[in-house]
């Protein structure tokens, strides 16, 4: 059978300091173990019935939570633990619950996209390499070569392949493109003074440009319009540059096809599945009945019980010891030495001695 890991919550934005404490003192949270979940406060107490205070008749001091170097580990039958860490308002803002197969998948997802971006340049030549530098780039890339531009392109598929991928995902990308070829093949050019787009060949202007506006902008704002002039010189654009669309191919739906491999349950979604998971587990539960509050007759129906007698020569189970220890010693069970054993079998095997003597 395979060994359950241990789940990991770790502090957001990279923080590791050395200790930082889970605040919770004043924090109530909706009881779910009972009608109309009124808020209660809650407290930490390994072993205790539940997170809310009220349910809990023993002595023992709530535990401080506290992340170290930025991380809390929790063993994951730590049900008490882990249902405060999940509910805690701070859940998926201060801190996020670790999930390797998330972890992995995005991982895989940037690979992806990297691997896209860089096949994309691998498959375009010089002239393509410097038309999508000046489109995701900028007009700047004019003055650098094709080499230059491939450098800085590869080096932007690398860092950040969402830029390049939605640069060329744009819905302009593709007039854009169109744009930049003909700076490049000099079809259109600036004015001496840069202050209009012009035909190469005629010398007539197809747009001003204002002082500080991107000219390649500008000409694709052009290209983009919904007029019949925009249309025809599109059209004319692609003619003469021998290109009607990109060279690249089918970016989006990749790209799409990629960022849907990644499955990562969100914090709302871990938040609704535990809150699902304890209202089916109490979709029954009674709450047990404070001892303060038992009446003489409920005590009367549980003489039952102080007829239990202790043979020293009989092996007793955990739960049989936990019944014997308040009828032999006329005591309660103490929170801290309910769960062990061999410490109840002593006191018991003592008690029973004594009172026989």
């Amino acid at each position: 059978m395979t060994k359950r890991k241990n789940i990991i919550f770790r502090l957001k934005n990279g923080l590791k300091p050395i200790s930082w404490q889970l605040p919770y003192s004043t924090l109530l949270l909706p009881k779910l173990t009972e009608p109309n979940e009124p808020e209660v406060k809650v407290h930490y107490i390994p072993g205790a019935k539940s997170i809310y205070v009220d349910d809990y008749k023993g002595q023992e001091q709530p535990h401080q939570i506290v992340f170290e170097d930025g991380e809390l580990e929790v063993r994951p039958n730590d049900v008490l633990l882990l249902e405060l860490c999940r509910r805690h308002p701070w859940f998926g803002k201060q801190y996020e619950e670790v999930n390797e197969e998330a972890d992995a998948n995005l991982k895989l997802k940037d690979f992806q996209l990297r691997d896209l971006a860089s096949d994309k340049l691998n498959a375009a030549d010089d002239i393509e390499i410097k038309a999508i530098a000046l489109a995701v780039i900028g007009y700047s890339a004019s003055d650098m070569s094709a080499i230059q531009c491939k450098a800085q392109l590869k080096e932007i598929a690398y860092s950040d392949p969402n830029r390049l991928l939605a640069e060329m995902d744009n819905p302009n990308y593709a007039n854009k493109y169109i744009a930049a070829l003909a700076f490049l093949k000099e079809v259109v050019r600036t004015n001496e003074s840069n202050t209009a787009i012009i035909w190469t060949k005629s010398n007539t202007m197809i747009v001003r440009v204002a002082i500080g506006e991107n000219p390649l902008e500008k000409l694709t704002e052009v290209l983009s319009g919904t007029s019949e002039e925009s249309a025809i010189t599109l059209q004319t654009l692609g003619e003469l540059v021998g290109q009607s669309k990109p060279a690249v191919s089918k970016t989006t739906a990749v790209t799409e096809e990629v960022v849907s491999t990644q499955n990562v349950e969100t914090p709302e979604q871990i938040e609704a599945r535990v809150r699902e998971e304890f209202e089916k587990k109490y979709a029954n539960y009674v709450p047990a009945t404070p001892v303060e509050d038992v009446t003489k007759a409920e005590e009367d129906t549980n003489d039952d019980s102080k007829e239990l007698t202790f043979d020293p020569e009989k092996s007793y189970s955990l739960e049989e010891l936990q019944k014997l220890y308040p009828v032999i010693l006329k005591n309660d069970l103490p929170p801290n030495k309910k769960n062990d054993a061999e410490w109840l079998l002593k006191a018991i095997t003592k008690a029973s001695n004594s009172s026989e003597k």
